[in-house]
């Protein structure tokens, strides 16, 4: 069995700028760097899921687990991470923070709230930190960078094909495990020799030739693996010395040479020795960076040649000795910022502990530019390392271990913003008592952010913390999520009306991130006076648009078009979707079709699954009723709707309505949240998106009397914060009588059966009767095909059967039955 954690062990101790992929962490670890992936990882993980497939399918005969495809979704508001553009919330324009952002994202929302923020350089640094870990692009392979150096390659006559360069090595010739090998610097390095060789010798030189043959073996250490056999040990590509009487700059570039395809094959032992001889020679032009290779080349050997998932301590510790030598050397100050570099990877390892606690110091003072990025980067990872214990209880129901893991946690909680970050992340009484101590103890707007996100109305300090609230100024970063805060507390003891008020005149003058005016208009929705109020505050605008991976709330880069709808359009988020699905009755939802408050695009969707849920309910004056609407905000539908109302008599009627059904399989009885079913509305989904699955969840068939019916929407991410309880919501508009008929109308579509069983009956009866109505035969051929293309449960392979049989006994030469050649 191949185990993923073997990836994850070589991202986190191989020294390369891929590191670790967060998202191989479990995903249970909130808040930390998730949604960060390489480009790299996302290729070796698309390799991993395709072998496993075919592993699977090969040598695995028993019921299996179907593996589908990731969709997109509609975002409205992101969990992970802020809003794109990345760089305003770098501003400070913070909106609603979250607790399950990532935690390079809280340390940046701590530097705002504490006063500090950040200069332009700073800001510049963090969202590249960010860029590199969401990596929103596809595979950066080294392309541009091969490309600049074969360009300048090409100019040197006679030199042939350039051969194959590919950035990536396998590690001991497992292709399952790579790393990056060459990095930019290398082909950059190799252009600048160029030019000063052809500049000294000249283009046409022997000698220029030579130095560019000799480098392609250089770069020829990362060979293709063979994916369809064993893996190979790659041979060492070492160029030739050159004559001992050749030119000095000749040879010491081609000492250089030499030492570096050692470098890159492997050879460390060899290479370290190399660079040292380089080192010592004061007329070698690579003498002055030779040190710094030196200490390189003992980090790749520490971490390459141990074994994986484990780093060579000793060997580690010397690379540190050759690094604090370096930037004690005055005379070396040149290297000293790419020495501090590979230093801080370094003390990473070897004192995780102490290294956290330097970096918290020095990431929460202002003024250090580009080096911040990397010193952020190296600090949540730490972080994310000594909180994964307390993730893993939390998310395991363990939650008797809190208060032991708390204490223990005290050592890495001594500075402020790390005991915040923590603090405001995780949720349990000592996490809150906590911030309650901090935020009587320091006044700080932190930590009021910290307890306000945290409490209930009922809470002792409850007065206190709105009075504390309602002090922040508007042109604070943590006004938003303090007012949100503020705002749902207040609602949540009765003071409805004051809500209102200031929920209307913020969203008036509003200027905040997508995703946190959707969570105001969510906490407005709660309190609509009326239907036209529920229906003006109803739709979202999408945060994104994502793939549903992992959620991971990856953005979607290559469906345009799309994207672009998306951007044009407004949608229901679940805490809407659900009122109109499970509380609105039919008599309401006629109404709001006709109402433009609502945008057409949802109106579209309520009519469908109006229309269709009183055919299924058998409310005929209602779907005559409904069907003029329909067909005009769905003009395809209307020759057959036209047709529906033609009828002579309900039989007949109801008919029509089960072969419109089976002719157009994007008819479904809701309206649903986010994006609508995309594939055209008389097209069978591919994904068996068609129609509707059973009403009633499969552990409930056998209850019969219930006070609440549903679709089973799940309040999920942040949401959550205003529905705690994920229980039913009736708006305070609706009557007594709406609410009756509603809890009516589902407890008949609890009875319905999924859609191709339901189907099938309804066309087995009429045909029977009626075996002369010249659609049954095509209606039987559209019933079987729903039994392979809808939600299908284990009765349905006998609805399939005999409607197949039907089919075929009375009608065994129409082209509808040439056509049905199987039953499902």
């Amino acid at each position: 069995m191949i185990k993923p954690t073997f990836i994850r062990d070589f991202l986190t101790h191989h020294w390369t700028p891929l590191k670790r992929g967060d998202f191989l962490k479990s995903p249970l670890a909130k808040g930390n760097e998730r949604g960060c992936i390489s480009p790299f990882e996302r290729k070796l993980m698309g390799v991993l899921i395709c072998l496993a497939i075919t592993l699977i399918a090969t040598f695995i005969t028993n019921d299996l687990m179907a593996c589908g495809p990731s969709f997109n979704q509609t975002t409205f508001t992101y969990s992970v991470h802020p809003d794109f553009p990345l760089a305003d919330y770098a501003k400070g324009n913070l909106g609603i923070v979250q607790p399950t952002y990532a935690r390079s994202y809280l340390y940046v929302a701590y530097r705002y709230f504490s006063g500090i923020g950040f200069d332009q350089d700073e800001q510049k640094a963090i969202v590249s930190l960010w860029d590199d870990r969401l990596n929103f692009g596809w595979e950066q392979d080294g392309t541009d960078w091969i490309k600049q150096w074969q360009d300048a390659r090409s100019k040197v006559p006679n030199t042939g094909t350039p051969p194959e360069i590919r950035v990536y090595s396998e590690i001991n010739g497992d292709w399952w495990v790579q790393y990056l090998n060459y990095k930019e610097d290398a082909f950059l390095t190799a252009t600048k020799t160029l030019n000063t060789m052809i500049e000294k010798f000249g283009i046409d030189s022997p000698d220029v030739l030579d130095w560019v043959l000799a480098q392609d073996k250089v770069f020829s250490n990362s060979s293709k693996p063979d994916y369809s056999n064993p893996p190979q040990v790659n041979m060492p590509s070492i160029p030739d010395p050159v004559k001992p009487d050749a030119d000095g700059l000749i040879k010491a570039n081609r000492a250089y040479q030499i030492a570096s395809a050692n470098f890159y094959s492997g050879n460390f032992d060899t290479a370290e020795n190399m660079f040292r001889e380089i080192a010592s020679d004061k007329s070698s032009p690579w003498s002055k960076i030779a040190p710094y290779l030196i200490a390189r080349t003992i980090i790749r050997k520490s971490t390459l040649s141990a074994k994986p998932g484990t780093v060579d301590i000793g060997t580690l510790t010397q690379a540190s000795e050759e690094l604090n030598d370096i930037l004690s050397n005055n005379n070396m100050v040149d290297l000293h910022p790419s020495a501090q570099k590979l230093l801080s990877f370094v003390t990473f390892r070897l004192d995780p502990e102490g290294t956290l606690q330097e970096l918290t110091g020095f990431i929460i003072k202002k003024g250090h530019g580009e080096i911040l990025k990397q010193q952020v980067d190296d600090y949540t990872r730490l972080l994310d390392g000594f909180l994964e214990k307390y993730r893993y209880l939390e998310e395991t129901d363990q939650i008797q271990n809190a208060s032991q893991y708390f204490n223990e946690l005290s050592g890495i909680r001594e500075e402020d913003v790390t005991d915040w970050i923590i603090t405001f992340q995780f949720q349990g009484d000592p996490w809150l008592e906590h911030a309650v101590d901090k935020w009587s103890e320091t006044s700080s707007l932190p930590w009021l952010v910290c307890v306000l996100s945290k409490i209930n109305s009922d809470h002792p300090n409850f007065s206190d913390l709105i009075e504390s609230s309602s002090k922040v100024k508007q042109n604070s970063p943590a006004f938003p999520i303090i007012t949100f805060h503020k705002l749902r507390l207040m609602l949540e003891s009765g003071e409805k009306d004051q809500v209102r008020d200031e929920l209307d005149s913020l969203l008036e003058n509003n200027k905040l991130p997508i995703s946190s005016h959707n969570l105001f208009l969510a906490l407005r929705l709660k309190l609509a006076l009326n239907l036209d109020e529920f229906l003006k505050y109803a739709p979202r605008t999408p945060a994104g648009v994502t793939i549903d991976a992992d959620s991971m709330e990856i953005p979607q880069t290559y469906d345009q078009e799309l994207i672009d709808y998306a951007n044009k359009h407004t949608f229901l988020d679940v805490d809407s979707g659900r009122v109109l699905d499970e509380q609105m009755p039919l008599s309401l939802l006629k109404e709001i079709v006709t109402k433009e408050i609502l945008p057409e695009n949802i109106r579209q969707e309520i009519a469908k699954g109006a229309w269709l849920r009183a055919i299924l309910l058998d409310n005929e004056k209602m779907s005559k009723e409904l069907s003029p609407i329909l067909a005009n905000l769905v003009p395809e539908l209307k020759q057959s709707l036209d047709a529906y109302i033609s009828e002579n008599d309900s039989e007949a009627r109801k008919f029509t309505a089960i072969y419109v059904i089976l002719k157009f399989p994007g008819l479904q009885p809701y309206a649903g949240v986010g994006f609508s079913r995309r594939t055209p509305i008389d097209k069978i989904d591919s994904y068996r998106d068609n129609w509707w699955t059973s009403f009633k969840p499969e552990e409930e068939k056998d209850v019969v009397d219930r006070e609440y019916y549903g679709m089973g929407y799940e309040i999920t991410g942040t949401l959550k914060v205003i529905y705690p309880e994920n229980s039913p919501w009736f708006p305070d508009f609706l009557t007594d009588a709406q609410k009756a008929s509603s809890r009516g109308e589902w407890k008949k579509l609890y009875q319905i059966e999924t859609a191709p069983n339901y189907l099938c009956t309804q066309v087995i009866n009429w045909a029977k009767k009626n075996p002369s109505d010249p659609r049954v035969s095509e209606a039987l051929h559209l019933a079987v095909k729903s039994t392979r293309y809808g939600a299908t449960d284990k009765n349905t392979s006998s609805f399939s059967k005999q409607a197949f049989q039907l089919l075929h006994k009375q009608y065994p030469n129409s082209e509808w039955a040439i056509k049905t050649k199987y039953w499902f």
